[in-house]
């Protein structure tokens, strides 16, 4: 007993002890929902990462957060193709000043384009990306600033793609000039040559080194990375004297003066965290954080402490569906476009979004959000009817043929009843979907087996048409994303992210006229057909576009909430406080 009261003693006097955050002081404290996989300039790749990096770099061009479209940065104007579309031209501004107060050049721009596109450089996810698009960078004769990028193919999307590159000065980086007698033939060249030089100089920039160490984490936006604490926080500091100060209106200014990232994986604490005043924005997708958020915003304190908002994603949830099994593992449940469009009647979508997300998240018909501008409108949504369900699968040929309220049909001489695993990553509202999705199946005599599985394993056998159905989720632009990965039939062959093996001449025809077609009325047509042609063939149950949920203390004026990421502008808040 005695222990206990001394135990019980010791809570009371350490929570006395925690102090209230100062909420005078000009920092930022930001909710992070993982920490990033490191903060190497080109080779780090989460989305905690980008994140950070939307305040610690800055590109050629950015897409304005209210319009949604892009605008010039560090160049005078968008890039502009030529006659043939093949050759992008570039002129850099009189602004963009690295930290050592020296002028960005048109050779910090082939020398951030060598590291992007070599194969030395540890940044597979992004480098065979860039490496199918630019075919090499070079200096105009005539204009000091001025800089052509040669394209491999015409794309719509070229424009965003000469433009994103990562910046690095050549300078601190390549001070010798290791990478001078770097040719971009070469880079781009099946059969790449390295030597001893290129080989060391790769070596050093892949280090750990240039991903976790502050002082190597250099960057021409407003702020500097100048503190990591693994798996915890990172912090940055407000530049003094930066280029870019009020350029683009809100978008580009350094008010705090420090951005504290801070990891809180687990929503209950974040939860705690916001009602303590111990975050000032909160980014979170949807989720397991909606009936905690929904609390919140229930709370009068919390309103008036914080501005809040659902905002909508261009994420979306989708259950896919194998459309080429092998047949002997794998059984052909899905090829016929009647049983894929009664799977689609199964679903009670609707109550999923009333029950699960409480309404906060938007249906989908297809591959386009519906705030999208380039989303076809005219695609209605998939109503759970069970008798429409029915009458599909037993038009296609499944029937409960020994009443064991079982569908079956007969494959090859044999019969195979309708069981089928449905695999997802381990979480506990995927698991609920599962769930719902399960006893809806039930309904019209179909088994479903959830199967939850780590995030490697589900893909691993995604990638390796190794399943029966799969529930995931893909992230997209507000401006075009190009279906040719998930949608195309030759990345089905080659085991891309066409898992489910979707595809014909027609499709790849609408694929390749959406991204060749440079008209924008042209372009949107081909795509549109696209979206209805995927509406009509039902590869994927299309669920809903999910929602951030977003929160921003009071104590900052400037506070505003965008589909465009990063979703708030951290660096444009200006304290208020009192």
């Amino acid at each position: 007993m005695q222990k206990f009261l001394y135990f019980f003693s010791l809570i009371i006097v350490l929570t006395a002890c925690v102090e209230k955050r100062d909420l005078s002081k000009n920092t930022v404290v930001v909710d992070l929902e993982s920490y990033p996989d490191g903060l190497h300039l080109f080779n780090s790749n989460s989305g905690s990462s980008s994140f950070i990096f939307s305040y610690t770099q800055t590109g050629l061009v950015s897409m304005n957060s209210e319009t949604e479209k892009f605008v010039p940065i560090l160049i005078k104007e968008l890039p502009k193709a030529d006659a043939t579309g093949l050759l992008y031209f570039m002129e850099l501004n009189d602004k963009a000043k690295w930290d050592d107060g020296s002028l960005v050049t048109v050779d910090d721009l082939i020398f951030s384009w060598k590291v992007s596109l070599c194969p030395l450089t540890d940044n597979a996810h992004t480098r065979n990306f860039y490496r199918s698009v630019v075919d090499s960078v070079f200096k105009d004769k005539l204009n000091p600033k001025g800089l052509w990028v040669k394209v491999k193919a015409i794309h719509y999307n070229n424009m965003n793609v000469v433009s994103g590159v990562t910046l690095a000065q050549k300078n601190y980086w390549d001070p010798k000039g290791a990478l001078n007698n770097l040719y971009f033939n070469n880079i781009n060249s099946d059969d790449f040559k390295t030597n001893k030089d290129f080989d060391k100089w790769f070596n050093d920039f892949n280090s750990a080194d240039n991903a976790y160490k502050p002082e190597n984490l250099k960057g021409i936006g407003p702020y500097q990375i100048t503190e990591l604490a693994n798996k915890s926080y990172v912090i940055l500091t407000r530049k003094e004297n930066w280029w870019g100060e009020g350029l683009n209106g809100e978008d580009y200014n350094n008010f705090p003066e420090k951005i504290i990232f801070k990891t809180t994986t687990d929503p209950g604490a974040g939860y705690l965290s916001l009602k303590r005043e111990e975050l000032d924005i909160l980014k979170n997708r949807g989720g397991v954080w909606i009936s905690k958020f929904n609390r919140l915003r229930r709370n009068d304190k919390f309103n008036e402490n914080y501005e809040s908002k659902y905002v909508g994603t261009n994420l979306y949830r989708y259950l896919g569906m194998n459309m080429r099994p092998d047949g002997i593992k794998y059984k052909p449940f899905f090829t016929d476009v009647k049983v894929r469009r009664a799977m689609a009647h199964l679903a009670p979508i609707d109550d999923m979004l009333e029950f699960l997300y409480y309404g906060e998240a938007t249906r989908q018909a297809s591959i386009v959000a519906p705030f999208n501008n380039e989303a076809d409108t005219t695609l209605g949504f998939i109503p759970f009817d069970l008798d429409k369900a029915n009458k599909l699968l037993d038009e296609a040929g499944w029937i409960d043929s020994d009443g064991d309220n079982v569908r079956d049909k007969t494959i090859g001489g044999e019969k195979v009843q309708f069981k089928f695993k449905l695999n997802y990553y381990s979480d506990p509202s995927l698991k609920e979907i599962a769930l719902v999705l399960k006893e809806s199946m039930k309904r019209a005599g179909i088994i479903l087996v959830p199967n939850p599985l780590d995030f490697g394993t589900l893909f691993g056998n995604a990638y390796d048409h190794k399943f029966d159905a799969i529930l995931a989720a893909w992230g997209g632009s507000v401006s075009y994303s190009d279906p040719t990965s998930v949608w195309g039939s030759k990345s089905w062959a080659e085991k891309g992210s066409n898992f489910i093996g979707f595809g014909d001449a027609e499709s790849d025809s609408l694929i390749k006229a959406s991204n060749t077609n440079l008209d924008p009325k042209e372009h949107l047509k081909a795509y549109r057909a696209l979206q209805r042609k995927i509406y009509e063939e039902q590869p994927y149950i299309f669920f809903w576009s999910e929602k951030y949920v977003m929160a921003c203390h009071k104590r900052f004026d400037n506070i505003r909430f965008y589909r465009a990421r990063p979703n708030i502008n951290v660096s444009g808040l200006q304290l208020n406080y009192k």
